[in-house]
């Protein structure tokens, strides 16, 4: 999509910090840490990400803490009892847990796990990971992914559904957002 979307004309801004989004005249203003950039229309998709955009809309959304974890490169026979490349669960209730395969290892992650507090220092504890590690044993008993390769948290915009808010901002028809989905890879 990326590739698209760029073919297209459009500018794709990965990894820069945004302090604000603002109307500017007849388009937008995005401020950055270095400068500020000019464009026609916005499409707002950070989420749980951004600090703020300087826009007086109410998202209908929350964020929540997740925490993940990733096995290493599993053998195809281990990756085929799992499900394969295109698996994607996910099991409501005490964890919220989903899991998937992706490019040879299985990912696995629990949203809100064990009433931890979320944020920096709880994803660094090693109550968090065992939290999680007890929920993967739980909810997918059989998966022989051994200890996981990377772990991480983080927090989610999602809405109560987990479905895209998808709206025109109050402030100008120019800047639309596209937040809520829970990281599900739909803000392109």
């Amino acid at each position: 999509l990326a590739t698209a979307f760029v073919a297209a004309g459009g500018t794709l801004l990965e990894h820069a910090p945004v302090a604000a989004v603002v109307p500017a005249g007849a388009g937008v203003r995005v401020d950055l840490g270095t400068g500020h950039l000019l464009a026609d229309r916005v499409v707002v998709c950070t989420g749980a990400y951004g600090t703020r955009t300087d826009l007086p809309d109410r998202l209908p959304a929350r964020a929540v803490h997740t925490y993940m974890r990733a096995s290493g490169p599993l053998p195809e026979s281990t990756l085929a009892a799992l499900g394969g490349e295109d698996l994607f669960l996910a099991a409501p209730g005490a964890g919220m847990a989903y899991w998937r395969v992706h490019r040879d290892r299985f990912l696995f992650g629990g949203i809100d796990v064990g009433r931890l507090v979320p944020g920096p220092a709880a994803d660094a504890r090693p109550r968090s990971h065992r939290a999680l590690d007890r929920l993967l044993r739980r909810r997918v008993p059989g998966a022989a992914t051994g200890a996981p390769a990377y772990r991480w948290g983080g927090a989610v915009h999602v809405t109560a559904t987990e479905t895209p808010y998808l709206a025109r901002s109050a402030a100008s028809d120019r800047i639309t957002y596209a937040v809520g989905f829970a990281g599900s890879g739909l803000a392109l």
